[in-house]
């Protein structure tokens, strides 16, 4: 059986994910600030408790995970299972097993090795198999892991995701983390029937200005545009943030385009237009 500390395991902290990386295409840049929330979560996910971690788009859910992710000994991020959660159940299922297969959990290689044709990938046979059939097969695999489930980009939960995600928390005692993209924990709907006590929510604000300042220059010099006009362009983007981290640094990863650029000069304005648009984009899929 997995658990902390034995074989077979994830690469170190290279979880599999469901479709593009947890991060997408977002820019990489140093992580600062929220050191109080990275202690709280680095904290849950030691003691396996569950937690939500909620706040509006690109106030850095998805980059604290990471960075608490990257601090925790191999043994734990080994056993955290992570995907992007907007789809449906059946899918997500397929996903988590697939997960498993790829982490070595006996679990589900034996299900795999007495049921699958020889030569069919997991992908397919995962893909055969009935929601109620992966149901059982992931809780098995979980009375017997160690395993940690982290699910980015919740909105709304669905009823069925609910009552998967009660009986594998409360009933198969693994814990799961939500990064729901939500302003108030009022909005997330069926996702407060999972996190009802305040000690298992974690909200995100934005920065403190000073935080939110060392982030832009932390930007600038990642992307290498210390040589640029910026004096205006900061002002704007730390506005327009809202002091926001993902917002400061995709705005400033822009800057770095030849499009947003004229001669020495940063076209701010159009950059802040064309963020928003990505973000309107983000928000409706």
């Amino acid at each position: 059986m997995p658990v902390e500390g034995s074989e077979p395991r994830l690469a170190r902290n290279r979880s599999p994910r469901l479709g593009d990386s947890m991060t997408g295409s977002a820019p990489t840049c140093p992580f600062l600030g929220r050191r109080q929330e990275l202690a709280r979560l680095t904290k849950a996910i030691r003691n396996r408790q569950s937690l939500l971690i909620f706040g509006p788009p690109d106030c850095g859910k998805t980059a604290l995970v990471d960075r608490a992710l990257a601090m925790l000994p191999p043994e734990i991020a080994r056993l955290c299972l992570r995907l992007h959660a907007e789809a449906p159940l059946p899918k997500l299922l397929r996903r988590h097993v697939e997960q498993l297969f790829a982490a070595g959990d006996p679990v589900v290689r034996a299900a795999y090795a007495a049921q699958a044709p020889n030569g069919r990938s997991i992908e397919t046979w995962a893909s055969s198999q009935t929601a109620g059939r992966l149901r059982s097969l992931l809780f098995r695999a979980f009375d017997q892991g160690s395993y940690r489930l982290f699910w980015d980009d919740v909105r709304r939960l669905g009823l069925a995701h609910v009552r998967f995600l009660r009986e594998v928390i409360w009933m198969r005692k693994t814990p799961v983390y939500l990064l729901a993209r939500s302003p108030s924990y009022e909005d997330l709907g069926q996702a407060t029937r999972l996190f009802w006590a305040q000690d298992q929510r974690l909200e995100l604000p934005p920065l403190a200005p000073d935080e939110a300042e060392q982030l832009f220059d932390a930007a600038i010099a990642n992307q290498r545009l210390e040589q640029l006009d910026l004096s205006e362009f900061r002002k704007q983007v730390i506005e327009a943030s809202r002091n926001l981290p993902g917002a400061i640094v995709k705005m400033v990863a822009m800057a770095g385009q030849p499009q947003y650029r004229y001669g020495n000069s940063v076209k701010a304005n159009l950059i802040y237009m064309d963020y928003l648009m990505q973000l309107a984009s983000r928000v409706q899929v």
